[in-house]
């Protein structure tokens, strides 16, 4: 049986800034909420989560309110 593979949290918390970060046609309010989540989730999960930083003045449902930088602990 092969050994069973994790992710850093370092590294996905790193790859999640990076996606929050996109401008492109791509990364649109829907994408940049599902990454919200997912990072979210594993920063609450491991006991990490350390707030979030907004990377400009957008409020709930206004476009650019995912575009945030989160932190972790430590």
């Amino acid at each position: 049986m092969k050994g069973k593979k994790t992710v850093g949290v370092n590294g996905m918390l790193d790859w999640a800034n990076k996606q929050l970060q996109r401008t492109d046609e791509f990364a649109d309010e829907k994408f940049k909420a599902g990454m919200c989540t997912m990072i979210e989730r594993m920063l609450f999960d491991t006991n990490q989560y350390n707030g979030y930083t907004p990377l400009n003045d957008a409020n709930v449902g206004e476009v650019g309110y995912y575009n945030r930088f989160y932190h972790m602990k430590g």
